[in-house]
């Protein structure tokens, strides 16, 4: 049934007036998110100079986790606190193991600035990358949300 929902979405065989179920949507809302951003933190870390390559890495982290936390609110309402639970466990295991070194949260920036790893400018440059990708993971929900899977999304 999920193989089945996934590719009439991605092939544009689903009628406007039909929805996949909200488990496949979000597990669609998931591999895109997840895949989209490791697929960018790959040719970030293979192709951008380093200077450059850390902002960039920020920048993606932050979007993504972001990115999730838009669905955990789906995720809540139809499938209830455990499964949110085991969403983030999830998540939090994937940023883990495919961030690179980049971190998702400004507040990284600020205590490597206190630690005396980074200048002022660079932790605020980092923190207002962060907050762009803040911003950019929203309409980054909505372009997703936009494939219009389930009612929820598209009353989003």
């Amino acid at each position: 049934m999920v193989v089945s929902d996934i590719s009439r979405v991605l092939l544009g065989q689903l009628p406007a007036e039909e929805f996949v179920t909200p488990f496949s949507a979000s597990l669609m809302y998931f591999i895109i998110t997840m895949g989209l951003g490791w697929s960018l933190r790959t040719i970030n870390i293979k192709f951008i100079p380093e200077p450059v390559q850390s902002y960039i890495g920020s920048f993606l982290a932050t979007l993504e986790m972001c990115a999730y936390f838009f669905e955990n609110n789906f995720i809540f309402k139809h499938f209830g606190s455990v499964w949110l639970f085991i969403a983030v466990v999830v998540e939090c295991f994937i940023a883990n193991r495919t961030f690179y070194g980049a971190s998702e949260n400004p507040c990284h920036a600020f205590l490597m600035f206190m630690e005396g790893q980074i200048s002022i400018v660079t932790a605020l440059a980092r923190i207002a990358m962060q907050t762009l990708a803040g911003l950019a993971s929203y309409k980054f929900a909505k372009i997703v949300w936009a494939l219009d899977m389930v009612p929820d999304h598209r009353e989003r």
